[in-house]
């Protein structure tokens, strides 16, 4: 790793650029001749000279010497090593890249002591170690971290003492790290991102050709330290860029601008440098510097020995998201050229019986058209495609390999799902035999003639087409078959008759041989000959296929020594047709039509019927043979009762083969006309049956989830499914109970004896979050190139499955400070004074507003951290999650229990193919773990007899996540044996042969553990607190409940958590006063009582007043009468 400073650099390497002056900077001027390979900075080029690491693997030769290759169990090191021209005295200084608002940079800050950027998701992905890297951000420490998963991004103020060592937690580009402090209105941070663009020093210092596809500038802009202090800032940037397979990062520093007092600083562990996370790392020679030289970057003088990677690792061997954003960006939009595309064929049958579509594994064919694909005899799904080579390929890219479904979802863009809504198959006729001809509205009648005759004339307002078709006798008989077809298509800018001019028209189609002109193009495919020119394609295999710009097509097949033509038409042609093979519109009773538009009935006499097909005689070619005279059915069975008979049992009552056994005497040659009539009837059966329906893609976004599917048809219904977390019933009910995250595809299907069989593919997306509000739907993995999709979680649970619950030390504390994983960071080391995240000493900044005041002793119980909020500098509590109120005593909230849990063991035989140490391989099969090392993977090997054979002990090890705790039980076991196969499936495509090839000989693991039995290993009593108790959650796992939330207190009791125990705290209602530890006992109040019996004597008094008014009354009233 080279680190390029702003002064002091070889001027071979760099060129002077503007200066960016902040004011109120001092900034060291110098001249120097200008470097007339390097653009002026104010263009759109960025240049410099950096670090640098290629491919899958990070850049390590400052770990590894050049001459002592390491070899890993998955690949071998090369190294080549470059040195950069000796520095000298002279020379010039180097500023940063213009930065600011009118660079187009955008700010961000955040007046906090810490804070990170937004999220940067580079499509093409950012190569560093073994893997791309899908986001990173920046944080105001100098750091630029690459996280597992968008929802973990801490930011550690602080950096390792000892640097940077390979196994980091987070892959890590650190700028200048150490902890910084905007919060107090001084500095900021500015970044910008371009996707292409060009860095001519990469190209200068590692003398490869580099062309940027995505680069990222930063600048720290007067960072002030913790705790903030005005005047000591430093000014630094970092440049990123990648291509997709070579990655970069350019550090440069403003000369005079690094100027933070590291005497004043609580830590002195400034650190420069990289670290991939999975066994890679470079620190800058400054590490090793005293702070006078590590705090100064901007000094510091290259000595010219330094190294730099000419070629690292293995270069990443295919980058599937670059080839697919390539591909993506050449494509112009589907409405150039896909506005006539029909849609796919429903079924299987009709795809292979529609001539328009081929079947086909590979073909060179340039023209936009579909793609369908059948799994048994059901349609699956489709794709517009714009030719018919090399979109597999891209489909491969950008669906298959990138695992990405939004890369797919931009394929579909470019090239659109094809269903087969819409679909109308072509409606055929036939001619075949000792001329038997079935029209388009499905009319047969025999004709028998010599010479050449129109059957087909067809027209619309755009095209036309014509057929013809050469009689000849057969052999003796007075009767004759076809031996020769052409045909002419006609379009308002081509003209094509087969594959020659009509005036030189010979027979095309003859006895199966084809005769085409040079011009014509071929290919070989699926045992098929395919021949084809604008608006043409034939294709040769047992029968000879014309089909005519994907409207009109005729197939050509020989039998007995006879030809035959299925001639195939689109509903355009409708009402548009006349000749031999009848008017097309559903009404057979005029495909008898004659050339002045008379009809003769359809149950015309033999020689009636002969009459009208003499009238569609051709106007070129061969004249009819009028003197020729057939003989008619009526006639062979006048003349011989018993043959007929005995040929209409052979024939099972089929006129056209009695016909033809009677007139030629041939028995084989009537059977052979039998078996054509029989496969046309079930051509056109096929052809018209319709699929039993298709659905949308379902969205599964809960954890339990029922739909109902529905189709239409005789006899239709669903193929079941069933499985512990998914059903199927025959009558389309869905059920699906997801309980862990193990690949999932499945098939829908509905069956008919009388249809062919519709599909869909579904598509399952697993919200595994705490609760439904936290699942980003927007942003989802896959799994294992299932149907499954992971959605992401916004709940402060990171891990690509949303394993890991939140953790307080992941943010970092300061250096020497020890973390509690409930309740974060110890307090600061004696003397120094913070929140044990960020610690200074008396009299190390102005800044802090609340430095003179302190928490009270004892304000927060049980691990609670106090802290004082400024302005007014008020103390509050940060409890640990059991507890409820402000000075954390009331428990009462739900907690993780911790506990010494049981591991699972695996037992792996991996053989290197060459010589490797024990932690190679241990480090190998970590990475190839997947899903398995996320949950809780500890390796041990040992090397055995042959040196080449290893013994690899894996364990895992439980915890409360009921996440971890199904894995382990239900899913490991086809977890290793998938990261594995995906391992080996990558080795066989392309691998170098030096790598070595880990692979499972054997393995064993003991019982699973059950839920009951884990129930053992745990506490509740983690905090002291009596009466939790231990309860499964399936969304969660093992988790600690208080009684409180359980109806602890009954009849509206107040109930809360103390150390002793949930107490109840009781409320009287209405004339009832609770009693009792859980309020159940119900008493009356002697208060109420006693109102209630005042209440109903005055009630009776009152009663009693009226009572007497009402007789004192009555007796006044009747002495008056008296």
């Amino acid at each position: 790793m080279v680190t390029t400073p702003s002064s002091n650099v070889p001027s071979s390497s760099l060129g002077p650029h503007s200066t960016h002056v902040t004011p109120g900077t001092p900034i060291k001027t110098t001249s120097s001749p200008r470097d007339p390979a390097l653009k002026d900075s104010s263009t759109d080029m960025w240049e410099a000279t950096a670090m640098s690491w290629k491919g899958t693997i990070s850049s390590s030769n400052a770990i590894t010497p050049a001459d002592s290759p390491t070899i890993d169990t998955s690949m071998v090191t090369r190294h080549t090593t470059v040195s950069p021209p000796t520095a000298t005295a002279s020379t010039p200084a180097v500023s940063l890249y213009p930065f600011g608002a009118v660079e187009g940079d955008t700010e961000c800050i955040q007046r906090t002591v810490d804070f990170n950027s937004p999220l940067l998701k580079p499509e093409i992905g950012f190569p560093l170690g073994k893997a791309l890297r899908d986001t990173l951000y920046f944080t105001d420490n100098g750091q630029i971290i690459f996280p597992p998963t968008d929802s973990h991004v801490p930011s550690s103020p602080h950096p390792p003492s000892q640097g940077f060592s390979g196994h980091e937690a987070l892959p890590t580009v650190a700028a200048f790290w150490d902890d910084a402090d905007f919060s107090h209105g001084v500095g900021t941070t500015w970044y910008q991102v371009r996707v292409i663009g060009h860095l001519q020093a990469i190209q200068k210092y590692m003398q490869v050709p580099y062309s940027a596809k995505w680069t990222l500038k930063v600048t720290w802009e007067k960072a002030p330290p913790y705790p903030s202090q005005l005047d000591d800032t430093n000014t630094y940037q970092a440049v990123l860029s990648t291509d997709g397979s070579l990655s970069f990062a350019l550090l440069l520093y403003q000369d005079g601008g690094m100027r933070w007092d590291y005497a004043r600083l609580a830590a002195k562990d400034a650190l420069i440098g990289f670290s991939s996370g999975d066994g890679y790392a470079q620190n800058s020679e400054l590490t090793e510097e005293p702070p006078a030289v590590r705090y100064r970057p901007d000094q510091h003088r290259s000595s010219g020995t330094g190294t730099a990677p000419g070629e690292t690792f293995n270069p990443l061997q295919v980058n599937y998201r670059l080839q697919c954003l390539t591909w993506l960006q050449e494509q112009p939009s589907p409405s150039t050229w896909s506005m006539e595309l029909p849609p796919c064929p429903c079924s299987r049958p009709q795809a292979e019986l529609d001539p328009r579509y081929r079947r086909s594994r590979s073909a060179d064919r340039m023209g936009a058209g579909v793609r369908c694909v059948y799994r048994g005899m059901g349609f699956l799904e489709g794709w517009q495609e714009r030719f018919w080579n090399g979109e597999l390929e891209a489909f491969e890219w950008c669906c298959r390999h990138v695992g990405k479904p939004h890369f797919c979802t931009r394929y579909s863009e470019k090239r659109p799902r094809a269903g087969c809504e819409g679909y109308v198959p072509p409606t055929p006729a036939n001619a075949f035999g000792d001329p038997h001809v079935t029209t388009l509205d499905g009319l047969t009648y025999t004709f028998n003639a010599l010479g050449d005759f129109m059957l087909l004339l067809a027209s619309d307002a755009h095209t036309s087409f014509v057929l013809q078709g050469r009689m000849a006798r057969t052999s003796t008989a007075q009767a004759t078959n076809f031996m020769a077809f052409i045909a002419q298509y006609t379009s308002n800018t081509t003209t094509t008759v087969g594959n020659a001019p009509l005036s030189e028209l010979k027979d095309i189609i003859s006895d199966l041989r084809l005769v085409w002109v040079p011009s014509v193009s071929s290919f070989a495919d699926m045992d098929a000959e395919v021949y084809y020119s604008p608006s043409v394609l034939l294709v040769n295999t047992s029968s000879i296929t014309a089909v005519f710009d994907g409207t009109i097509s005729i197939s050509v097949s020989a039998n007995s020594g006879m030809l035959s033509a299925v001639c195939s038409l689109l509903e355009q042609y409708y009402n548009g047709t006349r000749g031999l093979l009848g008017v097309w519109n559903h009404n057979p009773a005029d495909d008898f039509q004659m050339p002045n538009g008379t009809n003769i009935p359809v149950n015309s006499s033999e020689e009636d019927i002969f009459s009208y097909g003499m009238t569609c005689k051709s106007e070129l070619g061969n004249q009819p043979v009028r003197t020729f005279n057939p003989i008619f059915l009526s006639q062979l069975r006048q003349e011989n009762k018993t043959q007929y008979q005995l040929a209409a049992s052979q024939c099972h009552g089929c006129r056209e083969c009695i016909y033809d056994m009677l007139s030629t005497g041939d028995v084989a040659l009537g059977l052979a006309t039998q078996s054509l009539v029989e496969d046309y009837q079930k051509r056109k059966a096929a052809l018209g049956k319709w699929g039993v329906g298709n659905w949308e893609e379902p969205s599964f976004r809960t954890e339990q989830v029922t739909r109902q599917y529905r189709a239409t048809g005789p006899g239709v219904h669903f193929v079941p499914h069933v499985s512990p977390e998914l059903n199927i019933s025959e009558d389309g009910m869905l059920t699906w109970e997801p309980r862990g995250t193990a690949p999932l595809s499945i098939t829908l299907q509905a069956v008919s004896p009388h249809l062919p069989p519709a599909l869909l593919q579904l598509s399952f997306t697993l919200c595994s979050c705490r609760s439904i509000q936290q699942c980003d739907y927007s942003i989802t993995t896959t799994i294992a190139s299932s149907s499954l999709q992971v959605a992401k979680c916004d709940d402060g649970y990171w891990g690509s499955f949303c394993q890991h619950a939140p953790d307080p030390c992941a943010q970092g504390c300061f250096p020497g400070v020890g973390c509690d994983p409930q309740t974060g960071c110890d307090p600061c080391p004696p003397g120094l004074t913070g929140d044990g995240r960020h610690c200074a000493g008396d009299g190390l900044g102005c800044g802090t507003a609340c430095r003179s005041h302190s928490c009270p002793e004892g304000f927060c119980s049980n691990g609670g951290r106090c802290r004082l909020h400024p302005p007014s500098c008020t103390p509050t509590c940060e409890c640990p999650p059991a507890f409820t109120d402000r000075h954390c005593v009331v428990a009462g909230g739900d907690f993780q229990p911790l506990a010494n849990l049981p591991q699972r063991s695996v037992l792996l035989w991996v053989r290197a193919m060459q010589s490797a140490t024990a932690e190679e391989v241990n480090a190998t099969v970590r990475s190839g773990g997947g899903r398995a090392v996320a949950c809780g993977w500890v390796g041990r090997c040992s090397r055995t007899i042959d040196g080449l054979t290893f013994a690899v002990v894996s364990k895992f090890t439980y915890n409360s996540s009921s996440f971890v705790i199904q894995f382990l039980n239900e899913e490991l076991t086809a977890a290793i044996t998938t990261a594995f196969n995906g391992q080996r499936a990558r080795r066989e495509v392309g691998a170098p042969s030096g790598d070595a090839a880990p692979s499972p000989h054997a393995w064993t693991h003991p019982s699973a553990v059950s839920v009951p039995e884990l129930q053992h290993y745990f506490s509740c009593t983690l905090y002291g607190y009596e009466g939790y108790q231990l309860d499964y959650v399936g969304t969660s796992g093992l988790t600690c409940i208080s009684p409180c939330k359980k109806g602890y207190c009954q009849h509206g009791g107040h109930c809360q958590h103390l150390p002793e125990g949930p107490t109840c705290s009781c409320v009287p209602f209405s004339i009832f006063s609770p009693g009792g530890a859980h309020c159940e006992q119900l008493a009356v109040s002697l208060a109420a009582f006693i109102s209630i019996m005042v209440g109903a004597l005055a009630l009776l008094c009152l009663l009693l007043s009226t009572a007497c008014l009402a007789a004192q009354l009555c007796r006044r009233h009747r002495d008056l009468r008296g």
